[in-house]
């Protein structure tokens, strides 16, 4: 007696799937496309604003800064304008009562933006000597903190409301690609990494 071979799984439309398919192990494949930039995008983060639970930040090649509602796909408000070239860094936080985004990029530049609002706030923080490669954020939204690396290889950490700087933070020899933040035994740090090919630990408490 022969085998019958296998019958693939049937998606919803009918087509067959791939038995290593996402389909096949039970995912969904419904996709939603956000587009809008012209230009590939370079950097993205998720946050949150009143309302809408889940958006996306996100920057492109084409210098704009897009927000979007990630339940319905639709874009919140127009672009965001001001950056001169392309952004390579997003990150999200909470301040002073706000929902906020920190983006920066080539134009040497990091930026603050207000998401309710939909404006930037206050002046461009121009600490970098360089590409903005790399921002997180960490602190409470009373006391909230932006870290920042790229190309001058240094660790910037500042106030993203008042822009003051607590701590410029070295190590690296190369530039500086990645930065994240935690707390190891109930102090924080951030770590980052780059083109030096290392990790390096900096502590925001020293």
């Amino acid at each position: 007696m022969t085998d019958s071979p296998t019958t693939p799984p049937q998606v919803p439309d009918g087509r067959r799937a791939a038995d290593d398919s996402p389909v096949a192990r039970g995912a969904t494949t419904r996709e939603r496309c956000l587009t809008g930039h012209t230009e590939p995008v370079t950097a993205m983060a998720t946050t949150s604003l009143p309302g809408r639970p889940v958006v996306v930040v996100s920057g492109s090649l084409d210098a704009t800064v897009r927000v979007w509602d990630l339940a319905t796909g639709s874009p919140v408000g127009a672009p965001l304008t001001g950056h001169t070239g392309t952004v390579r860094a997003v990150t999200g936080l909470r301040g002073g009562g706000r929902s906020l985004a920190v983006t920066g990029g080539e134009d040497e530049s990091a930026r603050v933006w207000d998401l309710v609002a939909h404006r930037p706030v206050g002046p461009p923080v121009e600490d970098h000597d360089g590409w903005v490669l790399a921002l997180a954020a960490t602190g409470h939204e009373r006391d909230p903190l932006v870290l920042g690396a790229g190309e001058d290889q240094y660790l910037h950490v500042w106030h993203p409301l008042t822009r003051h700087r607590t701590r410029r933070a070295d190590g690296h020899r190369h530039k500086v690609r990645a930065v994240a933040s935690t707390d190891l035994h109930g102090r924080p740090v951030a770590p980052t990494a780059g083109d030096d090919s290392t990790i390096r630990v900096h502590r925001l408490d020293a």
